[in-house]
């Protein structure tokens, strides 16, 4: 199911978001944007956040948008200020990252293009869970 909402998503009109490298992320991140991790709570406790980052679950388990998402995002970023988004691979952002600047009116969206997979692989640091608390565990 999630692959299916992502082709869709994906095929809708033109790209308006940006995709970020490892340095480009670390080089937004010291200006102070705001990331917001859209992984699930338990590949939080896995793997661990990004320093910074605010957890908050995009797609619940089904592949279905987590309801309250948006208001919660509306709440840490208005839709002119730049907002960063980062999942595991890249996938889940590219689609949350099109339907914000396509539906939702949001204006300047980066994704971290090989997720929080290709930050690891370049040996990035991570932080527990629990050193940033989280906003939405689905629902």
């Amino acid at each position: 199911i999630i692959g299916f909402v992502i082709a869709l998503l994906l095929g809708c009109g033109p790209r308006a978001y940006t995709d970020l490298t490892n340095a480009e992320l670390q080089a937004l991140l010291d200006q102070g944007m705001v990331l917001v991790d859209i992984r699930l709570p338990e590949e939080w406790c896995q793997s661990g956040v990004i320093k910074g980052s605010v957890p908050l679950t995009f797609l619940d388990k089904s592949g279905r948008v987590v309801n309250t998402f948006f208001s919660q995002l509306d709440n840490l970023a208005s839709k002119d200020q730049p907002l960063i988004l980062v999942c595991r691979s890249g996938n889940r952002t590219s689609a949350a990252a099109q339907m914000l600047t396509a539906d939702r009116g949001y204006t300047q969206v980066y994704h971290l293009q090989d997720g929080i997979s290709g930050w690891i692989r370049a040996g990035l640091p991570l932080e527990p869970l629990q050193a940033v608390g989280h906003l939405s565990t689905g629902g």
